[in-house]
């Protein structure tokens, strides 16, 4: 009883925070014109993420990115999230591609950890910078449209 009231709270949760598009905000201007450009260079992207899977669709689709990516690994979907390297070992796998020719594009910690942990390139978004990278983290780039210059 208990088990199936958490699971309708969640699913309550879920439903409702899919409709505050207020918390859906482009991290930087013009991103869809960014994925066409890395598309165009022959990308394939993903998504790797601690959240679930049903507001990671919704911001992706609320934002216009949906279409750019060709997996979505969630917390929910995996049986050992990040910085597990489960799911850089599905996509590599997926897509015929060592990890050498893989980056994780991220602004956490975690997502170092979890690039060292899969044997991706780490590159680490800040827009103020930092001093320091995190482990795991072998570039850092302050705008994403430095990854532009980077591919």
């Amino acid at each position: 009883m208990l088990d199936e009231k958490l699971a309708e709270s969640a699913a309550c949760f879920l439903e409702r925070s899919c409709q505050q598009d207020s918390l859906v905000i482009p991290t930087e201007e013009a991103l869809p014109k960014l994925f066409v450009q890395l598309k165009k260079r022959g990308l394939v992207l993903g998504v790797v993420t601690s959240d679930n899977y049903a507001p990671t669709l919704h911001a992706l689709e609320k934002l216009g990115l949906c279409s750019f990516f060709s997996a979505i690994y969630s917390a929910d979907r995996l049986q050992r999230p990040k910085p597990d390297p489960e799911a850089a070992q599905q996509f590599c796998e997926k897509y015929h591609l060592p990890p050498q020719q893989v980056a994780m594009v991220g602004d956490s910690v975690n997502d170092m950890r979890f690039a060292q942990n899969s044997g991706v390139l780490g590159i680490f978004y800040r827009p103020r910078g930092e001093e320091k990278l995190p482990d795991g983290a072998q570039w850092q780039i302050r705008s994403l449209q430095e990854l532009l210059t980077l591919v």
